[in-house]
C-alpha cells in the first residue's frame, strides 16, 4: 500500500481537492514517477494556484524530465508566491546555472 494511494483515494471522492493533488505530487517525486508527479502537480496548480510547494514540485518533475526551460518558469511561480522555499531556491540556482545565457543581439 502506498502513501500515494491515499490521496488518490482522496482525490476519487474530491477531485478539486488542491493539497490532496499537492500531496500526490510530492509521493509521486520521492519515489521517482516523475510523468505521473508532473500531471498531479498540474493539476494541483489548478486547484491550489497561490501555494508555491505544488509549483515546486512541478518545476522539480520537469527538470527531472530533462524540460528546463518550463522548470525554471514553474520554479519562479513558486518563488514568487513563496520566497523561502529552500528547495525552490535549490533547483532555481541550479537551473540557471545549467541554462545556456541569453546571446546578445
Amino acid at each position: 500500500f502506498r502513501s500515494s494511494d491515499r490521496f488518490l483515494n482522496v482525490l476519487k471522492l474530491s477531485p478539486t481537492n488542491g493539497e490532496a493533488w499537492l500531496e500526490l505530487s510530492w509521493c509521486l517525486a520521492e519515489t521517482e514517477h516523475w510523468e505521473e508527479c508532473e500531471m498531479a502537480a498540474r493539476r494541483g496548480t489548478e486547484f491550489f494556484p497561490e501555494t508555491g510547494a505544488v509549483w515546486g514540485n512541478l518545476a522539480l518533475a520537469l527538470d527531472k524530465l530533462r524540460r528546463k526551460a518550463e522548470a525554471l518558469t514553474s520554479v519562479q511561480t513558486g518563488l514568487r508566491l513563496d520566497p523561502q522555499d529552500a528547495r525552490s531556491q535549490e533547483l532555481l540556482a541550479r537551473l540557471e546555472k545549467d541554462m545556456p545565457a541569453p546571446r546578445a543581439k
